[in-house]
């Protein structure tokens, strides 16, 4: 990537928070296949490592975008540990579900914004990579779809989708950095 980029003006400390970030969220997928009484427990470990790594990155970075991610996560924490809480805390958690939506769309609109002002080679990277995982997600789900209609497999859990979502957009990524570099 060119000298400007994200990537290389966050340096390590922005590189640490993003792994954070992606290990805490793939935690809280992984925490889906963990027997009830272990779940709970890794995934409040997970939502708390996922956002301190996301506040980390964005402090790095000075990346607002990041922060709202952080906050998105944090509030996704919040909402998973009261729903298990009995009894349920029904007007909290409507007030946590609004929170993350604003959070998630805020964050969305800063991470537009920023690649607009984005240098064209790192751009078409972006674009190149989110769209071929984009695809690669969709499949996914089809064929899944398929499997469970046709051999009566397991149902997944959303937190699988996202998973292979952005695994293949973080793998994607990679590739095309390392290709145009």
């Amino acid at each position: 990537m060119t000298d400007g980029s994200l990537w290389t003006r966050g340096g390590w400390r922005f590189k640490i928070g993003v792994a954070a970030m992606a290990m805490g969220i793939g935690g809280v997928a992984l925490a889906q296949f963990a027997s009830k009484s272990e779940q709970r427990p890794v995934e409040i470990v997970a939502l708390v490592v996922g956002a301190l790594g996301a506040f980390l990155a964005a402090r790095a970075a000075r990346v607002g975008g990041l922060a709202l991610i952080g906050v998105y996560i944090a509030l996704v924490g919040a909402g998973s540990i009261l729903s298990g809480v009995h009894p349920r805390p029904q007007g909290v958690l409507i007030g946590i579900a609004l929170g993350s939506i604003i959070a998630a769309l805020s964050g969305l609109l800063a991470f537009i914004r920023l690649g607009r002002r984005s240098k064209e080679l790192d751009r078409l990277m972006f674009l190149e990579s989110t769209s071929i995982a984009f695809f690669v997600t969709m499949l996914f789900v089809l064929t899944y779809a398929l499997l469970e209609a046709w051999i009566n497999a397991p149902k997944l859990s959303m937190w699988a989708v996202w998973t292979v979502g952005m695994l293949s957009w973080a793998v994607l990524s990679s590739v095309f950095k390392r290709r145009y570099s």
